[in-house]
């Protein structure tokens, strides 16, 4: 049997001005020098960078969350000049009480282990927050509150199986190039069939559909926040074909990158 999982400090939480979207990508070198009014709840989802939160500085990866609390002082930097894109989910709980030096240091500097979860969470926010409605703000908050319910587990839980951090980070570095699961899997010193049942139990979806899912990712955050061509998006995600990007993107987002486009922008 497992060993039992404290109670979570936050039974609600209330979102406040901007939270719950994706944010990024950043094209050009990234800083952020911030002092935190409220909860803030991030993820990386691309790209490399350094964080110095609570007098340490921390090597920022895909994967990594942290929890900003009230008042927290914070400075980041990207280390690489690939796109950045991070989720962000400003908050405060309910009802306000005083912050938990447990909860920031349980879910703060942690990765995590279901990668493809965390995916379509985000997603599933930064869809739905646009909505604008209450219904929709409420989705948001019991979204986000998933994805902290999640990492406060994996915190209580044993540690990952030795090398799954490299697993992960290769699937997000294939997440931006060529889906070669076999490559994938040499770089990780194990063979194709060890490889997708490590990175099944570690992000729930099969190697491939997860990169798929990842490079659609990148390419919703390009279309949303940028005017790049639905092309040159494809190009910069590595396919050679635009229409079977196009095909991709509609079979797993329900709908074609333009008419995505126009809809993040509404």
């Amino acid at each position: 049997m497992p060993s039992a999982v404290p109670p979570f400090p936050f039974g609600k939480i209330e979102i406040v001005g901007l939270g719950g979207r994706l944010h990024g990508p950043s094209l050009h070198s990234w800083s952020w020098v911030a002092t935190m009014p409220h909860f803030n709840f991030w993820f990386l989802i691309r790209g490399l960078g350094r964080l110095r939160f609570g007098q340490r500085e921390y090597r920022v990866e895909p994967g990594i969350c942290f929890l900003f609390p009230p008042g927290a002082q914070v400075r980041g930097e990207s280390l690489s000049d690939e796109p950045f894109v991070n989720f962000s989910v400003h908050f405060f709980p309910v009802p306000r009480r005083a912050r938990s030096a447990e909860l920031i240091r349980r879910l703060s500097a942690r990765k995590v282990h279901r990668m493809g979860l965390f995916l379509e969470l985000a997603h599933h926010c930064s869809t739905v927050y646009k909505w604008g409605d209450a219904l929709s703000l409420r989705q948001v908050e019991l979204t986000a509150l998933q994805m902290m319910l999640q990492l406060w587990r994996e915190s209580h839980a044993p540690s990952i199986h030795e090398g799954d951090d490299r697993i992960l980070r290769l699937l997000g570095e294939g997440g931006a190039g060529a889906l070669s699961i076999p490559g994938l899997a040499r770089q990780a010193g194990l063979s194709s069939s060890q490889f997708t049942r490590r990175a099944r139990a570690l992000t729930g979806l099969a190697p491939r559909e997860y990169l798929i899912r990842e490079r659609i990712s990148h390419a919703c955050a390009l279309l949303a926040e940028t005017s790049r061509p639905v092309g040159e998006v494809a190009e910069l995600l590595g396919y050679a074909d635009p229409s079977y990007f196009v095909r991709q993107f509609q079979k797993t987002m329900k709908l074609t990158p333009a008419r995505f486009r126009r809809s993040a922008a509404a």
